[in-house]
């Protein structure tokens, strides 16, 4: 038996253990969650791609109290199972290194500045958030070493898009597992604003506009007759799901999403103006019937969430140490100093009583890890992009349709959730580092089949062509 059989094999006893003496102390509840996870768990060993997908659509999960914990421990169980496959197959990680190393060098070095930053903190204790970049960038690995295959790509985006669909309908519905309201109630000036399982309405809503772009791509390469059906029904949910959140962050993403798609999909405008009139119909016809929902998210002024506030204060503190920053979660430490620096501000108690995010993913990395630390994350940034929209091109060169839309649905969600993280700080959250992973992951899917072809062609041309080949290969 080889190493990694034997640790995915000792993974298995150990899990088996702990869920058995879960189901035996804990009683049903406990009980329910450890079978669960007993069978994430079998899943994973039978089919690790496959238990990849269905961990994308359970992270949408990660704030609902009752099941945070099994999506926690999902996540450490598939890193354990990863980590095995590495062991027997190296060349996952080589492979990743060779193609893309500046990338990953930039990821690695990501890391390693978030850490160092603590050393300059007043307050380490507070950069206890530094644990989710680490599981950020270890979802980036995985993704970016697992999805070798098509069938891997729309595995992951479906399961991406179902899972943002299921806490959508959570949301909608008002259940013990959901924080919204129905949307009918929201819609006759109910200030409860739509936020699923991620427990924040500006997220939220840069999630369905995600969703809504995969969607969109998966209706046109999806050829199963159920699938094209149901998908202008996500669709459709997706679209009121921004209305919804009565997000600004999310019209933005909203915008930013339409505008990339333009420039991506060059040669498919026409299909992508029906796909973009279509969402704003809906989307218009949802705000005419919720004027609190359009008040709220076309006012700018006056909205009383303090987020100008804090962005000034985010922007002083960056001044006052540009390369470094104030250390990683120290953001809220070192905020109500600025209060009296910065004059009337019309929020001081966000500021100088609640210790909060900055609300803004480039304004707080900049004021907590300095222009270094922001300027590795858009280089990791531009390093993922850039590996999706090359894989796109090539697909295109190769005559793969399929993989060329929905590696170019790639960008532009991408682009859209980068958009809408100007007001959210999400940074590390993992839907954008699984998006920025598929880049590098669908160029080498890309480069290989390319290199497929080539090879035959290197084999007809070697040495010296037989006469009677001369007329075909100049083209006669």
């Amino acid at each position: 038996m080889s190493l990694a059989n034997r640790t995915l094999a000792a993974v298995a006893c150990v899990t088996g253990l702990v869920l058995g003496a879960l189901v035996a102390l804990g009683g049903t509840e406990i009980g329910g969650a450890a079978v669960a996870g007993l069978a994430f768990g079998a899943l994973l060993l039978m089919n690790l791609e496959l238990g990849l997908a269905a961990w994308v659509a359970l992270s949408l999960y990660e704030a609902v109290p009752a099941v945070e914990a099994a999506v926690k421990g999902a996540t450490v169980l598939m890193f354990l199972v990863w980590l095995g496959a590495v062991v027997n197959r190296q060349a996952l990680l080589t492979g990743l290194l060779r193609r893309h190393g500046r990338l990953v060098a930039a990821v690695l070095l990501l890391l390693v500045w978030l850490t160092m930053s603590i050393t300059w903190s007043e307050r380490p204790d507070t950069g206890v958030v530094l644990w989710q970049w680490y599981v950020a960038a270890a979802i980036f690995f995985m993704v970016a070493t697992l999805v070798t295959e098509e069938r891997h790509v729309r595995w992951v985006l479906v399961a991406l898009v179902a899972g943002i669909v299921a806490t959508a309908v959570i949301g909608f519905g008002g259940t013990p597992l959901g924080s919204g309201l129905p949307f009918l109630e929201a819609a006759v000036g109910n200030q409860d604003r739509l936020q699923g399982g991620v427990d924040d309405p500006n997220f939220f809503a840069v999630l369905l506009v995600v969703g809504l772009a995969l969607a969109g791509a998966l209706v046109l390469v999806v050829r199963r007759a159920s699938a094209r059906v149901g998908l202008p029904a996500v669709i459709v949910l997706l679209a009121l799901g921004v209305v919804a959140t009565q997000s600004r962050g999310g019209a933005v993403a909203l915008a930013a999403g339409a505008a990339s798609a333009l420039v991506v999909f060059r040669g498919r405008r026409l299909p992508l103006l029906g796909f973009v009139l279509f969402v704003l119909a809906i989307t218009g016809l949802a705000f005419s019937a919720a004027p609190t929902a359009l008040e709220r998210v076309t006012t700018v002024e006056g909205g009383g969430t303090g987020r100008s506030d804090i962005w000034k204060v985010a922007v002083a503190m960056a001044a006052d140490r540009p390369v470094a920053g104030v250390g990683i979660g120290n953001f809220g430490v070192h905020s109500p100093r600025y209060v009296d620096d910065l004059g009337p501000l019309e929020r001081t108690d966000l500021v100088a009583e609640k210790l909060l995010v900055v609300h803004s993913a480039y304004l707080e990395l900049l004021a907590e890890t300095g222009v270094v630390g922001l300027g590795l994350f858009v280089a990791v940034v531009l390093g993922g992009l850039s590996a999706a929209w090359r894989a796109a091109r090539r697909f295109e060169a190769l005559g793969r349709r399929s993989m060329s839309i929905l590696a170019s649905a790639v960008v532009v969600a991408t682009v859209a959730f980068l958009a809408g993280a100007t007001f959210v700080s999400t940074g590390y959250d993992e839907r954008l580092w699984i998006l920025l992973a598929l880049g590098p992951a669908m160029l080498a899917m890309a480069r290989r089949q390319d290199a497929q072809l080539q090879v035959p062609a290197a084999f007809e041309l070697e040495g010296p062509a037989p006469v009677d080949r001369v007329p075909v290969l100049a083209g006669r």
